[in-house]
């Protein structure tokens, strides 16, 4: 197996305390310092990367459960971790690119340039509506992530930067400083409108779990779509879905693996970095 095709594995962080929906009470508390303890044994076992999902609501254990805010975990992972690539769920409809720009750059240095992000378009609108975030209608949920991310790259790589968009304009906006590497953006979607949105913005894309020949179909169609668009072709990567609770000498229980597989990955040293 050449270092390219090189399977790594990936945890989701639990922002919750733990991600099983059929155990109340998993003793996994939703803290940093139990979050940490997790990055830590999972650096030392040999893990990649970790994936902070942004829910503002617990969609697991139920909207009255905790749910801690991922980029603040992010931020404080990166100053605790010294491997793992942090991967952060941002959603187009709840930050406005200018503000995330900033952040992911601050992030980016604090980290060492592991910073990188799953662009969602929307999900979940129920929480959307508690947490005054935007919740579109289906194909223009994609048009503005489009425009989103076209600011976001924008921001990271012109001094001063303008745009006029149909959602998003600036005059000439200053963000500094950029990032030392600039994060590699994932994203993922099942719709004809979201795999053509993710064929024109995206680096990598994400998926859940299948069997190996509905992965290598899902793979097929984009990369055909990315060649057809006069784009470079993407990593193959697919998502995890968490199947058991990690073991820390706080729970005292038996080590579980929770990872999944990614398909031909590369690693962090593939993504572009800024001049």
């Amino acid at each position: 197996m050449t270092s390219s095709q090189r399977v790594r594995f990936g945890y989701w962080t639990p922002i919750f305390g733990g991600w099983l929906r059929n155990v109340d009470d998993e003793h996994t508390p939703a803290s940093f310092s139990h979050i940490a303890e997790i990055a830590r044994a999972a650096e030392e076992g040999g893990f990649d990367l970790t994936l902070i999902p942004e829910l503002n609501l617990n969609d697991i254990k139920g909207v009255e459960a905790p749910s801690l805010d991922a980029w603040a975990v992010t931020a404080a992972l990166a100053a605790v971790t010294s491997s793992l690539e942090l991967m952060t769920a941002v959603r187009p409809g709840f930050h406005n690119p200018f503000h995330t720009a900033k952040q992911a750059a601050t992030i980016d240095e604090i980290s060492g340039g592991r910073f990188t992000l799953n662009v969602v378009s929307a999900w979940w609108a129920e929480e959307a509506k508690q947490y005054e975030g935007l919740f579109s209608a289906h194909d223009d949920r994609y048009a503005r992530t489009i425009e989103w991310v076209e600011v976001l790259r924008g921001l990271w790589s012109q001094t001063p930067f303008a745009y006029e968009g149909e959602y998003y304009r600036t005059e000439g906006t200053y963000t500094e400083p950029k990032p030392q590497v600039q994060p590699r953006l994932y994203a993922g979607g099942e719709s004809e409108a979201g795999r053509t949105a993710i064929t024109r913005f995206a680096d990598a894309y994400l998926t859940h779990g299948g069997t190996l020949d509905e992965l290598e179909t899902k793979v097929a169609d984009m990369r055909r779509r990315r060649s057809e668009a006069g784009a470079t072709p993407r990593s193959r990567r697919s998502a995890w879905r968490p199947t058991r609770s990690f073991a820390t000498p706080r729970t005292r229980r038996r080590p579980r693996s929770i990872a999944s597989r990614t398909c031909a990955g590369e690693r962090r040293t593939g993504r572009t970095r800024t001049s």
